[in-house]
């Protein structure tokens, strides 16, 4: 089941009383097979007189964890152990699976960019995006991508459209004798695999691109 999904609960054990015992009480013990309760549960797992299975895992807020937990199940009666009895079955084993939720991934832009003149070329900027996070600490091993999608015109202001690359340099290459202004939104994605993958950061990030006219002196020439 996916990490920080919550509670659990479900048929997993049947009991076989003995014949001639038939009314006898039965409890179930179920301990870690490593001796140690992984930190993930609110609730550790249990199972009551029915063999319903029940457990409850923290938010990922709280606690993280993926991977196989492996327990020791017993069953045991209320019948005693006089004159040799055993009230207690052998161990069996059962394993809970905790797969991994991938967490959207996070990112703050430059509050501003200075307008720029119109035939200017080529320009890059550097740390335009920062604090770029995959989403947390388990997904370190991810890689990023930014896409932006043009909300406004115009596309004309451009050669090469503006890009930001995966560590957030923005860089565009502007178009000869076009001014005007370009809205564009910004979001991130990530390469997580498991349960959310390929998650996808959607703030409400923005880049106003605009270009400013120059002003060219006329020119005069004196007829021949």
């Amino acid at each position: 089941m996916p990490e920080g999904s919550g509670e659990f609960s479900g048929p997993f054990a049947a009991l076989v009383p003995h014949v001639s015992k038939p009314n006898e009480n039965v409890t179930f013990s179920v301990v870690p097979a490593n001796g140690v309760d992984a930190p993930i549960f609110a609730v550790t797992p249990r199972i009551g007189r029915d063999g319903i299975l029940a457990f409850s895992l923290k938010p990922l807020a709280m606690a993280r964890f993926n991977g196989q937990l492996l327990y020791n199940v017993t069953a045991s009666n209320d019948g005693g152990t006089a004159f040799g009895a055993r009230d207690t079955s052998a161990v069996r084993q059962f394993s809970i699976t905790i797969s991994f939720v991938n967490q959207p991934p996070s990112f703050e832009l430059a509050e501003y960019l200075d307008p720029l003149l119109e035939n200017s070329g080529e320009h890059s900027f550097p740390a335009f995006a920062f604090d770029i996070s995959t989403g947390d600490p388990e997904s370190e091993g991810q890689s990023v991508s930014f896409a932006l999608t043009l909300s406004s015109p115009s596309t004309a202001l451009f050669t090469t459209p503006p890009a930001i690359d995966n560590n957030g340099t923005l860089s565009f290459s502007l178009a000869a004798n076009q001014f005007g202004v370009a809205r564009y939104t910004v979001s991130l994605s990530d390469s997580g695999a498991g349960t959310n993958a390929a998650e996808v950061s959607y703030l409400p990030s923005y880049i106003l691109l605009a270009t400013y006219q120059v002003s060219y002196p006329p020119v005069s020439y004196s007829p021949s």
